[in-house]
């Protein structure tokens, strides 16, 4: 596959302590929280954002860590 094929870069490193210029990608880079926002139709914006990328699955309160 070649790194033309991609739209964009998804981080799921912690958003709050990864430290990325951006500059050196060639395309933009998101976080799941905005992937979940552009593709999943039932869900919508609310003023909240969610940093803990486990807590967009399903089930997620289930999850033991």
């Amino acid at each position: 596959m070649s790194l033309f094929q991609i739209d964009a870069f998804v981080l799921i490193a912690c958003p709050e302590n990864s430290l990325l210029d951006s500059k050196e990608f060639y395309r933009p880079i998101v976080t799941p929280y905005e992937v979940e926002l552009a593709c999943n139709a039932n869900r919508e914006w609310s003023q909240e954002y969610i940093l803990e990328f486990h807590h967009l699955l399903p089930g997620w309160y289930m999850l033991q860590f």
